[in-house]
């Protein structure tokens, strides 16, 4: 018997911010698998929509997309995550990418070699989390996370890249870690609401959820 497709939805960036709570309790409700956060520039932040989402919720996983790499210190990344997924463990899944290239290059912070960077930041997000110690400048001390914030387990962390360089270097990773993926339930489909009311549409996309 196949398993059932799991169903995710993704919370539209431009909802006003008084009824995100209702989006995401609703979905819970409804029963999709997972809820993903958007993060873009002059929106709202996905690490602050995720702690909502997971403080409101009981189980619905919660996915943080896409994280633009060169935003955000990785150190500072990792404990926004590594805290996250100690309050809430197991609902998490985190997203990192390039970015959009004119918003990163409007703020000044496109990287040069955006693969090379990529790649090294998801490298050391990872390390840190699982508490190894990491060298993020030449010359300098290597940083860790205290042992007693470190999560239970580490969240899956997917990148999110598009253009054939991107994906050629983002599959290597996938394949590495598709088992992984898997056994912690991650979402095989997202849908995006549209409508005027995105919270009443919800009840409209729950027809394709899988019978229980």
């Amino acid at each position: 018997m196949s398993t059932p497709a799991r169903i995710g939805v993704m919370l539209p960036r431009d909802l006003l911010a008084g009824h995100v709570i209702d989006f995401v309790q609703r979905a819970e409700q409804l029963g999709f698998h997972e809820v993903w956060v958007v993060e873009d520039l002059g929106y709202r932040g996905g690490i602050a929509q995720a702690a909502v989402a997971l403080g409101c919720t009981t189980s619905i996983r919660i996915g943080v997309g896409i994280l633009p790499a060169a935003a955000r210190n990785v150190a500072f990344t990792a404990m926004e995550i590594a805290t996250l997924e100690a309050l809430h463990p197991g609902r998490l899944d985190v997203g990192i990418g390039h970015g959009v290239p004119d918003w990163m290059a409007s703020l000044g912070i496109w990287p040069r070699t955006p693969l090379t960077f990529l790649d090294g930041y998801a490298q050391s997000l990872s390390a840190l989390l699982r508490g190894d110690a990491v060298t993020l400048a030449e010359g300098a001390d290597p940083v860790a996370l205290d042992p007693s914030a470190l999560p239970p387990t580490v969240p899956p962390i997917v990148l999110g890249v598009r253009g054939p360089r991107s994906l050629a270097d983002d599959a290597q990773q996938v394949r590495a870690r598709l088992d992984e993926l898997d056994s912690a339930g991650t979402t095989d489909h997202v849908l995006i609401p549209v409508g005027d009311d995105p919270v009443d549409a919800l009840d409209s996309l729950a027809g394709v959820l899988p019978a229980a």
